[in-house]
Order: C-alpha cells, then structure tokens, then sequence
C-alpha cells in the first residue's frame, strides 16, 4: 500500500511537471497595446499600436496597426518581431517592425493647387523590458528609432490658366522622418 501511494504520488509529480514544460512550450496569442511618443526634428506626436500575433518560447511575431501623428497623421501596417531574452515574466527584449504606413488626410485637394501626398517604408528598432504584471500580463516599455517616408506632389505653377496643367508644372517631393520614439504598453 505503501509502495503505491509513493508510485502515484511520484507518477502525478511528473505528469504535472510535463504538462507544465509542454504548456510553456505550446504556441500561445499575444497581444501588445501601446501608446507612445515620437520626437524628432519636426518636433513631438503621439503614436498608438496594437500587435497581435503568435509568441513561441522567446519569440513573437504578430501584425500591427497604429496610428501615427508625427508630420501627417498616417496609419502603420506592419510586422512585428520581437525575442524575448529570458524565458520569464519580466524580461528585456529587442524589436523590429517594417511594413507600410498609408496617409490620412482630412485636407481636400484645392483644384488648381493640386497636391497629392502618398505613404512609403515604415520601420521601427529598438529594446525595451517586460514588467510582469497580474498572471500572464507584462506591462512593456521601450525605446527605439523609427523612419517613416512620404512622398508629394505639387503644382509648382497654380496660376496657369491651362486645364489640366501640363506635367511639368508638377515637382515631386520625398521626405525620410527620423525620430526616436518612446512607448508603453500592455501585453496580453
């Protein structure tokens, strides 16, 4: 009777440890929801992301949309990875995002002075720390470098009287914004 109870006893120690070594293992959702700062030379504006996707043991990878305010406010689609060092709930990491960011304008084209704004590149590196938080959350911070470019076109010449305005009339513009940028956040 002994032997059997220290038999079960010892069976559900290691049936319990292997669930627990195979659930930190298992392919889990993660979502990350921040707000931050971007400061560069066109001065401060607030950003918001949401990134959810997939996290496996120290990686994650997800999808992410924001909202960006910096110059003209844009809408970041991107991806996201992001390696954790340490197998924990508080923990610092390193990430990189790069996708697309699309304009929203609120601005009408004026019909002679026709200006025609379009979305580039967008990336985002940095490091940043898990705070843990609650049973499986983190509070995250992190600091990181951001690009993101535009280009423009302008009517060089809106006082012609010619419709439509012949194309040389027309100047592109590029434009690379650099900042660094600051961020919070919850992670689910």
């Amino acid at each position: 009777m002994k032997n059997l109870l220290t038999a079960i006893l010892l069976s559900t120690c290691i049936l319990s440890n292997a669930q627990k070594t195979k659930k930190a293992n298992a392919v889990q959702f993660h979502s990350i929801n921040q707000v931050g700062l971007a400061q560069g030379q066109d001065g401060s504006a607030l950003l918001l992301q949401s990134i959810n996707g997939i996290k496996y043991q120290t990686y994650v990878a997800g999808v992410g949309i924001g909202l960006d305010y910096y110059k003209q406010r844009s809408v970041p689609l991107f991806l996201e990875l992001r390696k954790h060092l340490f197998q924990k709930s508080s923990t610092p990491f390193v990430y990189a995002d790069g996708g697309f960011h699309f304009i929203w304008s609120n601005v009408e084209p004026q019909e002679w002075f026709v200006t025609e704004v379009k979305g580039g590149l967008y990336y985002d590196l940095g490091v940043g720390y898990n705070f843990g938080a609650f049973k499986s959350n983190a509070v995250t911070i992190s600091f990181g470098y951001s690009v993101k470019n535009k280009s423009e076109i302008i009517n060089l010449h809106p006082e012609r009287s010619s419709w439509p305005p012949p194309p040389s009339d027309f100047q592109k513009f590029e434009y690379s914004l650099r900042r660094y940028v600051f961020k919070m956040g919850l992670t689910l």
